[in-house]
Order: C-alpha cells, then structure tokens, then sequence
C-alpha cells in the first residue's frame, strides 16, 4: 500500500542518516540488518538506489564484524532484486566488484570467510543481472520495445 510504501521510505531515511554517525560497532550491525529488513519491503529501485550504495559503504568499515555483515546484507539484497533498469545492468562489474573487490585480501579471516560465502551468489546475481540486460538489448536491436 502506499502509507506503508511511505512509512517504509521514512523509516529506512532514519537508518541511512544514522549509521554514518554511530559509534559503536554493534549499532552499525543494527543497521545493516535493518537495511536488510526494510529491502524485503522495499522495491527494486529502492533497493538498487538507496540500500546497496548504503551498504557497500561499509564494506570499508574499520570493524572487521560490520565488514562481514556488510557483505552478507549486500549479497541478499542484490539477490533480491527482480527487474532493473537498463542503466543497472552493468551494476556487478562497475559497482558491486570495484567495492567489495579489496575483500578477497581483507586482513580479518571473518570478512574473508564472509565474502569466499557470498562469491557463489555473487556471480550468480551477475550473470542474471547480464542476461537480463543481454535480453533487452536484443529485443531492442530487433526492432521491439520495452514494456
């Protein structure tokens, strides 16, 4: 519904402007799983605009426990999206990769541990992002629209 739309929108507001101010570790790992909760009521566009560049934000964290939960969280919410806009297509390689890429030689055992977990669903969500974005490129070159 709309109100819970709206209600959603505000509430994940709250937590964005929050967790770039809090100080303690487990605030930030608050956080990051309320961001994953609101992404299950989120839509794709929230999701891919608002969540993911929140979230890849702190794969930088000087924590290695935010670190790890960032990376899990990032790789649910990507795996949740269903339709993107073509402009999202190249979201893995120019986006996701070149942020969460320093993770494979992370010096915490956890954030590497975490992110060797998520590799498999990673690539996955990168070859349908591909597909997907293939599929709209050749409908289009074949002369159909978008819906």
């Amino acid at each position: 519904s709309p109100s819970g739309r709206s209600a959603t929108s505000i509430l994940l507001q709250v937590v964005l402007s929050s967790v770039g101010h809090v100080a303690r570790v487990t605030s930030r790992v608050v956080a990051l799983r309320l961001m994953h909760r609101i992404s299950l009521f989120s839509t794709d566009e929230v999701r891919l605009q608002r969540i993911v560049p929140a979230v890849t934000s702190l794969l930088r964290d000087a924590e290695a426990t935010v670190r790890s939960h960032a990376i899990a969280v990032l790789t649910s919410v990507l795996s949740s999206v269903v339709t993107f806009p073509p402009s999202d297509a190249q979201v893995y390689p120019r986006y996701v990769f070149a942020k969460a890429g320093h993770l494979i030689s992370d010096p915490a055992l956890i954030v590497r541990v975490a992110f060797a977990g998520c590799i498999p669903a990673l690539a996955e969500g990168s070859l349908r992002f591909l597909d997907v974005s293939h599929s709209v490129m050749l409908y289009e070159t074949v002369g159909g629209r978008r819906p």
